[in-house]
């Protein structure tokens, strides 16, 4: 029995979403990395920001494939992403040293009394990075066709 033709065409969502809430949970958290945790309140305190942290990336994903479902129902959308498959392994790259660059373009230094200083990245450059990093990492499409025709030939 053969598969509705979306089912078919859109099995992708298999690896994307839980490849996409991955990536946009450890951007989201790697910010906090350094943070001073230690005691009771510091407890407190990485509960509610890994809370915070999750909620964002909920709406993150909702919100990017809301945004993308264009790219999955209009089929001549859909064929030119899927063909141009590269765009997104370039997006994800792209996204991330955005992330990377946030914390040296235009970043502040924040002083906190008797603890280290931290640095607060470009929160434009940052969220554009994690933007572009959810929306091509929820619609990238391995060419699996193609790798398997380059690899057995085309008649296989």
């Amino acid at each position: 029995m053969r598969l509705p033709g979306l089912v078919r065409r859109e099995w992708h969502i298999v690896y994307q979403f839980p490849l996409a809430v991955g990536l946009i949970t450890a951007l989201n958290l790697a910010v906090t990395v350094w943070w001073d945790w230690s005691g009771v309140e510091g407890m407190f305190a990485f509960a509610l920001n890994t809370a915070w942290m999750l909620s964002l990336t909920v709406v993150t994903v909702v919100v990017l494939g809301i945004a993308g479902l264009p790219l999955r129902f209009v089929y001549r959308l859909n064929d030119g992403w899927r063909r141009r498959w590269w765009l997104a392994p370039c997006g994800i790259l792209a996204g991330l040293t955005m992330c990377a660059v946030s914390f040296h373009i235009g970043a502040e230094e924040l002083c906190v009394e008797e603890g280290p200083t931290l640095t607060v990245p470009n929160q434009p450059l940052s969220m554009g990075g994690l933007w572009l990093v959810g929306f091509c990492t929820l619609h990238f499409y391995i060419p699996f066709e193609t790798i398997i025709r380059t690899i057995y030939g085309k008649n296989h």
